[in-house]
């Protein structure tokens, strides 16, 4: 089962702790985020990193007692780049006007409200929310809810979603074969077809993490599954040029090497 990529926003400590040690005590496989107001959230958000968010409605003048900061995480590295940066809120901005701003670019994450008032749960329908806990959260539940993202994105391990012609997509990972940076912007290399993705190359090589993907310079990430050859650079199978920036030049090399092992294990 993949890491499910979780980010907490709450801006009580305590409440943090708790929802932290349920999770962990799951057993289900998770890289936990965490976030004490939204502004922290939104100004480190890349649609399509996260699978899974817990808000809470409420937030004591944008961060109380929480004793993370913006932009760190207790339990993972948020990721350092987004798409575009999401407007600033005002402090007193609930966790419903961040859900809001999430879904203006990610349709796909799955939202879950906490909160001590039920008060906006019918607004949850608005932001497709999926779970409304009442705090403190029945453990049981939370981890039925953690359940059903564990099996509902496990299905989806091999997509990635992108905003393609003002359209969100989703694509097979292992059907890019290279990606190239342009004026932010990725154009995404399949066969006969290139895509213009709206994201950044930072961005895009969080989605491609997977074993196969390496960022082999800084405009570059190439699929090595469809790699013919390498020697200065990359050659694909169908003939084109992949670039190796010259820093990276052992580290890729390294990489190559350790993928063609393991491809000649699966044999």
């Amino acid at each position: 089962m993949e890491l499910l990529r979780i980010a907490v926003c709450e801006d009580d400590q305590r409440d943090i702790d708790s929802l932290k040690s349920m999770i962990t005590e799951s057993g289900i496989p998770a890289k936990i985020y965490t976030y004490a107001d939204g502004n922290g959230l939104l100004s480190m958000f890349v649609p399509g990193f996260f699978q899974l968010i817990f808000l809470d409605i409420y937030f004591d003048n944008g961060g109380g007692t929480a004793k993370t900061e913006e932009n760190e995480s207790q339990t993972g590295t948020a990721p350092a780049v987004h798409q575009k940066k999401l407007p600033v809120l005002p402090t007193c901005a609930t966790g419903m006007d961040i859900a809001v701003k999430i879904r203006e670019t990610d349709e796909d994450v799955w939202l879950a409200f906490i909160t001590v008032s039920p008060d906006h749960a019918a607004l949850g329908y608005k932001v497709d929310a999926k779970r409304y806990f009442s705090k403190p959260p029945d453990y049981d539940e939370v981890v039925a809810l953690l359940q059903k993202a564990a099996e509902h994105f496990s299905g989806l391990s091999d997509e990635i979603s992108l905003t393609i012609d003002r359209k969100r997509c989703r694509l097979r990972a292992r059907d890019i074969r290279y990606v190239e940076a342009q004026n932010k912007k990725c154009m995404i290399h399949m066969g006969n077809e290139i895509l213009a993705a709206n994201i950044t190359i930072d961005g895009l090589s969080k989605l491609l993490a997977a074993p196969g993907f390496v960022r082999c310079h800084r405009s570059y990430i190439v699929n090595m599954n469809y790699v013919q050859s390498v020697d200065r650079d990359f050659t694909m199978i169908n003939g084109d040029k992949v670039y190796i920036g010259h820093l990276q030049q052992w580290q890729v090399r390294s990489d190559y090497r350790k993928h063609l092992l393991r491809l000649a294990k699966e044999v």
